[in-house]
């Protein structure tokens, strides 16, 4: 069952509570940890959702940690937009393997700071890792001074009314479309792109159509019907690119197609909640 974010944040809460409760007992930070899991080293913040996530159970959206390893394959490109600290970024990594590249995109500061440190934990896999601190936006966009980038689980100025997201600076970065990186790194292929942006993957798109037009690339994009809206976007607009674009959606877990009507697709969503899909081009079989 698909729950609303702010459903989720609030159980992550309760269980942050309890972690850091022990923790403390047992004499250690409330908070901060280095911890393996999954074959990965991680600095994480506790007090953070997503970092919660990886020390409980090991990843953040195992759903979409097995879609991408699968669309991704060894020696493949990745380009992971919305990388925060690198819970996509680290395990598509290690899969591509020596001879593959991730080129993850972070604007804010507070995640690219993470984000470098779980690399330098991770020595191995950073050689394989590009990182910029960057946003992606459509032509002509400028960067904002401000994205989210953390879920708190305890009290923090400014959460988003629905998502509970808080805001951190853009301090260092540029914005860049996606096909302006494409062509910075001279990439020859791209095999998949993650896009997790808090209603700003159709900007992000739309940046990007000479990349999905010539490269090709396998989708994973969240669909977020009420943060698209907040930047002046819809699902309709969303589905119009990507049949433009001559792309399908398919389920994240089964593969099978997705309904291209809007309806269907708002129908599977939560009320304050989203979900993540994988668009493929039509011409490439399952």
């Amino acid at each position: 069952m698909q729950l609303a974010t702010a459903t989720k944040v609030r159980a992550a809460g309760i269980l942050y509570r309890a972690v850091s409760t022990a923790r403390r007992l047992a004499g250690r930070s409330p908070s901060t940890v280095v911890c393996t899991r999954g074959g990965l080293t991680w600095a994480l913040n506790l007090q953070d959702g997503i970092q919660l996530s990886i020390y409980l159970f090991g990843a953040f959206e195992r759903a979409t940690v097995r879609t991408l390893s699968r669309l991704l394959p060894r020696g493949g490109v990745a380009i992971d937009v919305g990388a925060n600290i690198g819970a996509h970024t680290l395990p598509m990594a290690r899969h591509a393997g020596e001879a593959g590249r991730v080129i993850a995109i972070e604007p804010t500061a507070w995640a690219v700071g993470g984000l470098r440190r779980n690399l330098e934990l991770n020595a191995d896999l950073a050689p394989r890792v590009i990182v910029h601190a960057a946003a992606l936006v459509a032509p002509g966009e400028r960067l904002a001074r401000e994205y989210y980038s953390s879920w708190p689980l305890a009290d923090a100025p400014r959460p988003h009314a629905v998502h509970r997201g808080v805001l951190h600076s853009t301090a260092g970065s540029v914005a860049l479309t996606l096909d302006e990186v494409v062509a910075r790194e001279k990439l020859p292929r791209l095999d998949v792109v993650k896009i997790d942006v808090d209603g700003q993957e159709l900007r992000v798109l739309r940046g990007a159509m000479a990349t999905l037009a010539s490269l090709r690339p396998s989708l994973v994009v969240e669909l977020t019907p009420y943060a698209l809206g907040e930047h002046g976007d819809s699902i309709d607009d969303l589905l119009d690119l990507l049949s433009q674009a001559q792309y399908r959606l398919v389920d994240e877990r089964s593969f099978r197609p997705l309904s291209s009507d809007r309806d269907t697709i708002v129908r599977m969503l939560p009320a304050g909640g989203s979900i993540n899909v994988v668009a493929l081009p039509v011409e490439r079989q399952v």
